[in-house]
């Protein structure tokens, strides 16, 4: 099963982390762990990439993590919450349909 823990601060998404591998298919045929990769790639590249905001980072195998910097300004953490609030959204499509395969935690940082 994979874990995701979006780390949120005052309610705002700060961050998230994501673990595990969630055993749907052998390596390579896992659509629900493709899923769960190509959105969580893609949010941590818009962040760095597209805004430009550094925030920390871990990609090893079956982990990913992000977490905003605590100074960002008022607009950068906007760009950027738009774009974790996306990822999340699509990732609880993912575990709407497969929810034995991926578990979504909210915490408060």
């Amino acid at each position: 099963m994979t874990q995701v823990t979006f780390f949120r601060s005052g309610g705002r998404m700060a961050g998230f982390e994501a673990r595990g591998h969630t055993g749907c298919a052998p390596e390579g045929e896992d659509i629900v762990c493709a899923g769960i990769s190509a959105l969580t790639q893609t949010a941590l590249a818009g962040i760095r990439e597209y805004l430009g905001i550094g925030c920390a980072w871990e990609i090893a195998d079956g982990y990913i993590a992000c977490a905003l910097p605590s100074d960002i300004d008022e607009a950068a953490w906007r760009d950027a919450e738009i774009i974790l609030e996306t990822m999340a959204l699509g990732l609880k499509s993912i575990a709407d349909t497969y929810a034995t395969s991926i578990k979504l935690i909210e915490r408060e940082v």
